[in-house]
């Protein structure tokens, strides 16, 4: 599938961030996925409940895609990561040239609040005309914590 730009997010930092192990700290990054593009940040060892990252990344968008999945994974040594929570993020506005700058509340499998966390988004156009819909229903294979046009900001921004 064709890119028509990239995103350029900068991850700020996670707060409230729901413990995964037992008798250690949270050790936590982030994974944006757009579409079947996907770029990881920095693990931030042992960071526990809150995690500064002041980190940008790069990623792809493909034609068609308006969704970015901003997910906060526990690294786990001996066994598969645990996935915190996750934002799903329309881009509908960020696509037509409006940055973003928000704090986005984490969503777990079961649809509880598991912290939060900061980013900032730009869209750099590949010059390729995007289409983008007026109206778009939820996007295929979002997850449960699927907002509507924008994932619900934090209470506590």
């Amino acid at each position: 599938m064709a890119s028509v730009g990239r995103l350029e997010v900068f991850v700020g930092e996670a707060k409230g961030l729901k413990s995964m192990d037992f008798l250690a700290k949270n050790s936590p990054y982030v994974l944006l996925t757009c579409g079947t593009n996907q770029v990881k940040s920095t693990i931030k060892s042992n960071a526990g409940a809150a995690a500064k990252w002041d980190e940008t990344l790069s990623i792809e968008v493909p034609e068609g895609v308006f969704c970015l999945s901003v997910s906060v994974y526990d690294k786990d040594l001996l066994t598969r990561d645990d996935r915190i929570g996750t934002a799903d993020i329309m881009l509908h506005e960020v696509l037509r040239g409006v940055p973003l700058s928000d704090t986005f509340t984490l969503i777990d499998k079961k649809g509880r609040e598991t912290g939060s966390a900061t980013l900032r988004a730009s869209f750099f156009s590949s010059g390729r005309h995007i289409e983008i819909p007026k109206f778009m229903a939820y996007p295929t294979g979002a997850s449960s914590s699927f907002h509507g046009p924008l994932a619900y900001p934090s209470s506590s921004s």
